[in-house]
């Protein structure tokens, strides 16, 4: 079973159908340009990929 959240503002919520172990996997991209935050990578590469990866229990 898969859920799929989006992340707006840097929060979101979610609730789990079922108990047991789950993983949760984020993965946000990033365009890189001369005037974003990320301009000290402008020429270098042309996107910024981010991953990360929770596990928990539920009751």
């Amino acid at each position: 079973m898969r859920l799929f959240v989006y992340i707006k503002n840097g929060k979101t919520s979610f609730k789990v159908p079922s108990s047991g172990q789950w993983i949760i996997n984020v993965y946000n991209t990033q365009n890189i340009t001369q005037d974003n935050a990320l301009k000290a990578l402008h020429g270098k590469a042309t996107v910024l990929m981010n991953a990360a990866t929770i596990t928990f229990y539920v009751k």
